[in-house]
């Protein structure tokens, strides 16, 4: 309970913090955008290839590769 004695604690919003923060939240919802259509550009690919007129290849980034520590 608040009374005279006891001051009122008002929330202090970032306002540069919040913007910020939307910023980012904007882009990765464009890069999930993005990445859904390709996906679904590879789905209509894969389901009107045709065998013997088109050939398709499939790459898969895995990234860097570890090194390789020998035996000792």
């Amino acid at each position: 309970m608040t009374g005279p004695e006891t001051p009122k604690r008002t929330a202090m919003i970032d306002l540069k913090s919040l913007e910020i923060e939307l910023q980012q939240v904007r882009l990765a919802r464009i890069d999930a955008q993005a990445a859904g259509s390709e996906v679904e550009e590879l789905i209509w690919s894969v389901q009107h290839f045709e065998p013997g007129k088109q050939r398709m290849v499939f790459m898969v980034d895995v990234g860097e590769p570890e090194p390789f520590a020998g035996a000792n």
